[in-house]
């Protein structure tokens, strides 16, 4: 088609509208009024479509709302799912947001809470202010208000509106979790972890494992409840958390007995580091709550399952399992080696992020491994309380903290922390570090904290803490820098009056401590630790108490 210059283009006529003003037409007088236009009646469209999906009104969101949903979509959902991809936080929970109030609100709290806690530490930061507290706040007691309407409004059948509500419902609790997290209100957090749960036994009572769709809703849900489960167990022990589900029970009629754990198939090898993380996370689970109980109540569903998996359950059956997966992993871990070199440029990021989500594995891995060697060479009850026994995996634990660092700051190599141990055995944080970093997925703080707790190497262990100092992560339940805290004390407790520690074997049993507990009051900025030490010349370990304070 031929261009014309726009000097000699020339507009043709047409009329304003085709029917053009019915009065007008008509009559041409001042003192007559117009009637307007005709209107043409279209027909309505019965189709349901796009009329389906109806979008939130973004001229009543507020400038905080949009500033808040901008810092969420651009930070807060990148950290969230950690080194893995996250179908519910990029789309789900997004979509869900433009049709629920309380979600929305729920959204803009977190994120905005997210920016204070990420500023932290930041003294050039303006975004941390008592204003974005205030506001974070208002928006979250809104959140509940509306949360607490939905709630009572629900059906009471087991029509779909019912269990559209009480899928809103989890994902709400979730995101309430994650604000109770980041606040440092753990006691609350708990408590209403609990109430979740009885609200997906409730959800699906009716609707057995087998028969889910794969990677849909409520498998997501269960493995971010189980994640958190596993780690409240870890913090206040398991009988602490028994007694708050007995609460639940008490206080909320909805709250039902939970399904046991069912155990998947474990594959010759995985197809991404993320189906190897959900599998472990699956036995490790189940581990630690048969364990803790002193039973043996996850259900197996694995076709290749030993018979003494699946008949008897014991805990050495769950390590075997572990053996499995551990298999699995170096083959996908090879694979992926042996594929490295065929991956095209723009997918340069997702490999970054599957080769550290596959380290983290790897790190948990060998920390698990040298547990299962341990156990494996008691010879009597006693034997678990040798805390020599650990200086046999001192290699193990330095290569541990050497995958760390590699994950956590790969264009540098040792840890910004000093690592020699001085005659006073004090521990400063380093003075530089990285803006804190959230995430509900596992990463390095357990293990990191395992390292500093059990190697007794004054240099392996100071470069634990200083990792935890220098890099300051919240991941779910744990807490990076609070864990390098209790960790200091430790090896001050341990390393104090031994004069020069060099090495292991510099640190006597009777020195070592064990059964290390913390009890954390955030209000107050103190800890009670509690642990087990031997005297000078005792055979038994005792239990001790202090309290630790920071500023």
């Amino acid at each position: 088609m031929p261009r014309v210059k726009a000097a000699h283009r020339k507009r043709s006529y047409a009329p304003k509208s085709r029917s053009g003003c019915i009065t007008c037409k008509c009559l041409s007088g001042p003192s007559r009024k117009c009637d307007g236009y005709a209107t043409e009646n279209i027909p309505e469209n019965d189709s349901q479509g796009l009329l389906l999906v109806r979008l939130p009104e973004y001229s009543a969101i507020s400038g905080d709302e949009l500033r808040a949903f901008q810092f969420f979509n651009e930070h807060t959902l990148s950290q969230l799912p950690g080194f893995h991809s996250c179908e519910f936080w990029d789309v789900i929970v997004r979509q869900i947001a433009h049709e629920d109030v309380a979600v929305r609100h729920a959204l803009v709290a977190l994120a905005a809470l997210h920016e204070n806690f990420a500023a932290k530490g930041d003294s050039s930061s303006k975004s941390r202010t008592p204003e974005t507290e205030h506001f974070a706040l208002r928006q979250y007691n809104l959140a509940i208000q509306r949360h607490l309407q939905q709630i009572a409004a629900a059906t009471l059948d087991n029509s779909n509106t019912k269990r559209l509500e009480l899928e809103r419902y989890l994902v709400s609790s979730l995101i309430f979790i994650c604000i109770e997290i980041i606040r440092g209100h753990f006691a609350s957090c708990m408590s209403l972890l609990k109430r979740t749960f009885g609200i997906f036994a409730d959800l699906t009572k009716d609707v057995p494992k087998g028969q889910r769709p794969p990677g849909g809703l409520l498998e997501i849900f269960e493995r971010q409840l189980n994640r958190l489960e596993a780690q409240s167990i870890v913090l206040i022990g398991y009988d602490a958390w028994d007694g708050q589900e007995a609460h639940a029970r008490e206080s909320q009629a909805t709250v039902t007995v939970r399904r046991q754990p069912v155990l998947p198939a474990i594959p010759e090898a995985f197809s991404t580091a993320t189906e190897a993380r959900d599998c472990f996370e699956s036995y490790m689970h189940a581990f630690a709550l048969a364990t803790a109980r002193q039973s043996d109540d996850a259900v197996v569903d694995d076709s290749d399952t030993d018979t003494a998996m699946s008949q008897n359950k014991s805990p050495n059956a769950y390590l075997n399992g572990f053996g499995r997966w551990s298999h699995a992993l170096d083959a996908t871990m090879q694979h992926a080696q042996t594929n490295d070199s065929n991956t095209s440029p723009p997918n340069e990021k997702e490999k970054e992020k599957e080769r550290c989500a596959s380290l983290v594995l790897h790190m948990h891995r060998l920390m698990v491994s040298t547990s299962v060697d341990l156990l494996s060479r008691q010879q009597t009850p006693t034997d678990t309380d040798v805390q020599m026994s650990w200086d046999k995996y001192t290699n193990v634990f330095e290569e541990v903290v050497k995958i760390g660092e590699s994950i956590l700051s790969p264009t540098s190599s040792p840890s910004p922390y000093s690592v020699v141990a001085d005659a006073s055995h004090s521990i400063s944080p380093p003075k530089a570090k990285m803006r804190p970093y959230f995430t509900l997925d596992i990463g390095v703080v357990a293990p990191l904290y395992d390292i500093a707790r059990r190697c007794r190497d004054p240099h392996v262990r100071r470069r634990a803490i200083g990792l935890l100092y220098a890099y300051p992560r919240q991941e779910g339940m744990y807490n990076g820098v609070l864990a390098a805290r209790v960790a200091e004390r430790v090896v001050q407790i341990e390393e104090n009056g031994l004069g020069h520690v060099s090495s292991a074997t510099d640190i006597p049993d009777w020195a070592r401590i064990s059964d290390v507990h913390p009890v954390f009051d955030f209000e107050r900025k103190r800890a009670l630790l509690c642990y087990r030490r031997r005297g000078t010349h005792g055979a038994v370990r005792k239990p001790v108490q202090e309290v630790m304070d920071w500023d």
